[in-house]
C-alpha cells in the first residue's frame, strides 16, 4: 500500500515540477514581449523614415497582440502575473 501512495506522490510532484516550468517558462515569455515593446517604442521615437516609422508601429501592434494573448492564456491557466 505504501509503494501505492509513494507512487502517486512522486507522480504529485512530478507534475508540479512540470507546471512550473511551464509558469516559469510562460512569465519569461511575457517579460521578453515586455522588453521588445521599450525596444519598438525607441526605434519609434528615433526614427525619421516613414516607411521604418510604420513598421515600428505594426510591430509594436503585433507585440501588444502577443501580450493581450499571453495575459488572457495566463488568467485561464491561474497563472499570477503579480511578481512579474
Amino acid at each position: 500500500m505504501n509503494a501505492i501512495k509513494d507512487i502517486f506522490a512522486s507522480k504529485n510532484n512530478q507534475e508540479a515540477l512540470i507546471l512550473n516550468a511551464k509558469k516559469r517558462r510562460f512569465l519569461k515569455e511575457l517579460k521578453e514581449i515586455c522588453s521588445q515593446i521599450k525596444c519598438t517604442d525607441m526605434w519609434f521615437e528615433m526614427e525619421d523614415d516613414e516607411d521604418l516609422i510604420d513598421a515600428s508601429i505594426y510591430q509594436r501592434e503585433s507585440l501588444n497582440a502577443r501580450y493581450r494573448y499571453l495575459l488572457k492564456k495566463a488568467k485561464e491557466n491561474d497563472i499570477s502575473t503579480m511578481s512579474y
